[in-house]
């Protein structure tokens, strides 16, 4: 059995308004873990969603449209280590320049099907093809698909190879490595229920969408009753078991409001389609003013904590595994977190 808890820091990672005022985009979110390779100079980091969107400190904006609304992806670099400080910097601002991925062509092609943005980016890298995988959502303000493009560098905006939609009305998506010789998998939706996809031999541009099955589903009564997509890319525990954390949407307090939060579940080392253990209690419940969008903070939608990405951290104690996370918090500025889960 696992017991999983997640500390969050109190102060954002990531946000335009004062205190913090290290961001040149007004809405900053959707944070997905750039790991540090030798294609990327050894950098470590996030790529964060960002757009532009006039607004006023706790009104909320829902920030939508093509232009300087449409969804970009930024590059920020982490300052020093995030392993142990509970409070994690950027290096520097994250500047109008830091846009490294964005909507396709669409300057001369106004059918293009990201036309409103590229969103919800979940990054893996492969180590076996020294590649980046990202899946994202292409949205052309009429239809949403859940997208794939690589890279070498995700640090740069050249370089990238978009290739197209895997499936429609999928809007987000995660990649499993498993070890060789299995195949990887694909945990995708945004629905009532999520799936598992394997991929097509060791691929991760090909996966067999005709071999999905139900890996998870709402659950009446309780936070994820509404729906549920996949989040950040499974985190491998010492045990061989991955821990999974999904976003959900449902009714969050006694006062009926609506909270769009993360739930996790245990996925079987040896077979992932396989759920061991799923939480009983949202890990992550709003309490701070940036996760509620409260000033003097940026509000885009409020009552949102989505994690995006993550890795795992050094633990001292036995049967014990940490991992850092990065989450957008009322979809307009970036915090982070320390998930520990121990094991028996």
């Amino acid at each position: 059995m696992y017991a999983v808890v997640v500390n969050v820091s109190t102060t954002p990672l990531l946000a335009m308004p004062p205190p913090l005022s290290n961001s040149d985009w007004a809405q900053v979110f959707n944070p997905t873990w750039v790991q540090p390779s030798n294609g990327n100079g050894n950098r470590s980091g996030l790529l964060v969603r960002s757009q532009n969107c006039s607004f006023t400190p706790g009104q909320c904006t829902r920030c939508a449209g093509t232009g300087q609304k449409a969804s970009w992806l930024t590059w920020v670099e982490l300052q020093g280590d995030d392993s142990s400080a509970p409070e994690v910097k950027i290096h520097g601002r994250l500047g109008k320049d830091a846009a490294v991925f964005g909507p396709f062509d669409c300057d001369t092609n106004p059918q293009c099907d990201d036309l409103w943005g590229t969103e919800d980016p979940r990054l893996t890298f492969d180590a076996e093809t020294q590649l980046y995988y990202l899946l994202y959502n292409s949205w052309s303000g009429k239809r949403a698909g859940l997208s794939l493009a690589s890279t070498a560098d995700p640090t740069r905006r050249d370089g990238w190879q978009r290739h197209g939609y895997l499936i429609d009305d999928a809007k987000s998506g995660s990649i499993l490595l498993h070890a060789a010789p299995s195949p990887h998998f694909l945990i995708w939706g945004c629905s009532s229920t999520l799936h598992i996809a394997p991929s097509v031999g060791r691929s991760l541009l090909r996966w067999d969408f005709n071999r999905s099955t139900p890996l998870l589903s709402v659950r009446p009564g309780y936070w994820d009753s509404a729906f549920v997509e996949s989040a950040m890319p499974p985190l491998m525990l010492s045990t061989g078991d991955y821990l999974f954390f999904y976003d959900s949407l449902g009714v969050w307090n006694q006062t009926g409001e609506t909270g769009f939060q993360p739930g996790w579940a245990v996925l079987n080392g040896s077979d992932p389609t396989q759920v061991l253990q799923r939480a009983q209690v949202p890990p992550m419940p709003f309490t701070l003013p940036w996760e509620k969008g409260i000033p003097p903070w940026g509000c885009n939608v409020p009552l949102v904590t989505n994690l995006g990405g993550g890795h795992a951290i050094p633990s001292q104690k036995p049967a014990e595994d940490k991992f850092r996370l990065y989450f957008g918090g009322a979809d307009a500025v970036v915090g982070t977190a320390v998930a520990t889960v121990r094991f028996h």
